[in-house]
């Protein structure tokens, strides 16, 4: 069984066609696994938000345990998970994948009620929008952060620079001639199913 795997970085791995087959076979309760991968992930992920090593060595199992939290109805993993990849996928470039996991993260924070939460990723999103052209989506994104934070007295504090950030950001959806971005997008899409944790 040992010659079914090779090594990929400091890890050993199954070879791709096998996992799906690995998937199916295995007799182990998905939560029992998945619960625990997300708290390691996250504990890991959450004090280290800058260090792209760890996210493009865990992307796979961070992108899979979302999805898993997403279908499991876990709403504050699925939270934390997708602010913690928020960084790391639009600072490298993975446009696509960045608005599938912010998309999840408003279908969370809508499901849980957290307005400052759905605020934050209208924002986001909003931002994406400005990056790829869609300026009209990209204003209506940004309009609907700015009447969440306002309707929901989330302009106070430290939350008062971010409709700051808004009001500069709306002038500019009009203005900006940058050439979309979207074709440096990565054609990685979240999984369908929960990641295969990585043989030690």
């Amino acid at each position: 069984a040992m010659g079914l795997l090779f090594e990929n970085s400091p890890r050993l791995r199954f070879p791709p066609g096998f996992q799906a087959a690995a998937r199916r076979a295995a007799e182990v309760d998905e939560d029992s696994v998945l619960a625990p991968l997300a708290e390691y992930l996250l504990a890991s992920a959450e004090t280290n938000l800058q260090d792209w090593e760890f996210f493009n060595d865990e992307l796979g199992n961070l992108l899979g345990t979302l999805t898993w939290a997403i279908r499991r109805r876990n709403w504050s993993i699925a939270i934390r998970l997708a602010r913690t990849l928020d960084p790391y996928l639009s600072l490298r470039g993975l446009w696509d994948t960045w608005g599938e996991v912010l998309d999840s993260l408003l279908s969370a924070a809508q499901q849980t009620g957290d307005r400052a939460t759905e605020a934050w990723v209208l924002h986001q999103l909003g931002t994406r929008e400005i990056g790829v052209g869609a300026r009209q989506q990209a204003l209506d994104f940004l309009r609907r952060a700015l009447d969440i934070r306002r309707d929901s007295n989330l302009v106070g504090g430290g939350e008062r620079h971010v409709v700051d950030d808004h009001r500069e950001r709306m002038p500019l959806v009009g203005i900006c001639e940058a050439p979309p971005i979207s074709a440096r997008a990565s054609s990685m899409r979240m999984p369908q199913a929960g990641p295969v944790p990585s043989a030690a």
